[in-house]
């Protein structure tokens, strides 16, 4: 969900600042840039989102790659991509089908066909595990093992994941996303995305 902006100074995303002016009009200012931005445009909300998931949420998950034990919290972030990203692609809200929206995602971004009943676990125990009781259910282990499959379901039962890889994953379908974003000839997917992402209230 995107910040809205209120009647003082907030962050949208990092280096990016807005607030609506006693006036009623909207102030956004990237103070990277040193850009005016216009949060109705749909080119200006892409530039808002992409500083916003890469600034606050993928490169802080990268820059965690570098330590030790580090492994669930970089899930949890990457995990946090996927449902919204689905939002987004299909000009849809996931609330009350978090399960068919996460596991769509889950589908595209990893090229998983088949079996839904271990896409309901991977669902229940990986993204329900973290964010609902604060860690991976019984059958998860991860692995950082260069030789090791990014989502692997093993016949005793157990869903293996490679954190590293699972975040460079995300990371390429993220790029991938934006690109088509910022092309003017992908009509609908602009369309999807415009309709879901804005930072004004009651949009």
């Amino acid at each position: 969900m995107p910040k809205q902006l209120r009647n003082y100074p907030i962050y949208l995303a990092p280096q990016i600042v807005g607030r609506i002016k006693s006036n009623g009009e909207n102030e956004v200012f990237d103070e990277k840039t040193g850009e005016i931005l216009d949060p109705t445009n749909i080119d200006d909300k892409i530039k808002i989102y992409e500083r916003q998931v890469k600034g606050w949420f993928l490169n802080r998950a990268s820059r965690l790659l570098r330590g030790k034990d580090n492994g669930f919290i970089i899930l949890m972030i990457a995990l946090s991509y996927i449902e919204g990203i689905e939002e987004y692609r299909t000009g849809e809200s996931s609330n009350r089908r978090s399960n068919e929206f996460f596991i769509r995602g889950v589908q595209r971004i990893f090229s998983i066909e088949g079996n839904l009943n271990q896409l309901d676990d991977f669902y229940s125990q990986v993204r329900c595990g973290l964010f609902h009781s604060g860690m991976t259910r019984n059958k998860v282990i991860l692995t950082d093992d260069d030789s090791s499959q990014i989502i692997e379901f093993t016949e005793n039962e157990t869903i293996k994941i490679n954190y590293r890889k699972f975040l460079h994953k995300i990371r390429i379908d993220f790029n991938r996303y934006l690109k088509i974003l910022k092309n003017p000839e992908n009509i609908t997917e602009r369309n999807n995305f415009n309709r879901m992402f804005s930072n004004l209230v009651n949009m």
